[in-house]
């Protein structure tokens, strides 16, 4: 059976953006490769997360032949400012993120144990891979009741699995829970926003606006709105709002009263939030 756990490879941007630009600044040179190290160490070994302890602290911090109190503040400015998850930490005590799992789920999209621990996994990772394993499971459906031409896909399986071997792994489509998901989370690191986003659970944030018709219609949705208003998304307040459709995708608020702030958004798509 396969058991591989890691990956033996992974890119790195060419460019830093402003968040890491601004890590840099407060940690320096040094925390930066110690972040660098960090995400080599979680690639290579588990994959997806690393678990984080006093113990494994010291190892790693004696590994790479740094002071083990500069490790540790390091690591605590990353969890602080969500290049690492601070609630998977809190609950598992592991440095994760979404897009290390999402960069992960790309490259071993194949692998039929890939997500070897599931609870140190986001629920929006794990929905994208079933969406793949039932498109999947139809294909050989369809193999089975089309008798006729069964030997015909067989063959054509066998070609395009021949031509995928000789290629590097290639990327799965991703699902608009997981493209909202990498949106919300790349602009909560944005350094301007004015809110504490220490508390803010990207998955289910993310999950509850696209469980909400409101909200998905709504327009100039901004994660400074859906921060404001994290409790009551979370709780479902917006998602059985009654409304009506006006041009497409407009939202008509029924019910009860909206606050003026409630009021700016109601009126487009969330496309447009997402692209």
């Amino acid at each position: 059976m396969y058991n591989k756990k890691g990956i033996d490879y992974r890119p790195e941007n060419c460019y830093l953006d402003d968040n890491t630009r601004l890590m840099i600044s407060a940690v320096g040179l040094n925390g930066f490769a110690i972040y660098t190290l960090l995400l080599n160490k979680i690639y290579g070994e588990e994959g997806y997360y690393v678990k984080w302890t006093s113990d494994v602290e010291a190892l790693f911090a004696m590994q790479i032949g740094a002071n083990k109190t500069t490790v540790s503040e390091c690591v605590k400015y990353l969890i602080a400012r969500n290049f690492f998850d601070k609630e998977m930490y809190n609950k598992y005590k592991i440095l994760t993120s979404l897009e290390i799992q999402t960069e992960y789920g790309r490259v071993t999209y194949k692998r039929v144990n890939q997500w070897h621990t599931p609870q140190y996994v986001y629920s929006s990772i794990l929905s994208t891979q079933n969406d793949s394993n039932l498109k999947q499971n139809d294909s050989n459906l369809g193999e089975k009741v089309n008798g006729n031409n069964t030997e015909k896909r067989t063959a054509e399986k066998r070609k395009s699995e021949s031509q995928s071997n000789s290629e590097s792994e290639s990327i799965s489509e991703p699902t608009p829970a997981l493209l909202l998901s990498q949106k919300l989370n790349k602009q909560l690191k944005n350094p301007n926003l004015k809110i504490d986003v220490n508390e803010i659970n990207i998955d289910k944030l993310c999950n509850a606006v696209l469980e909400s018709d409101f909200l998905q219609k709504a327009n100039n949705l901004t994660v400074d709105w859906l921060v404001k208003n994290y409790d009551k998304v979370i709780r479902g307040d917006y998602k059985n709002i009654s409304t009506t459709t006006k041009n497409n995708n407009t939202a008509i608020i029924h019910q009860r009263d909206y606050t003026k702030e409630e009021k700016q958004f109601c009126s487009s798509n969330i496309d447009d939030f997402i692209d």
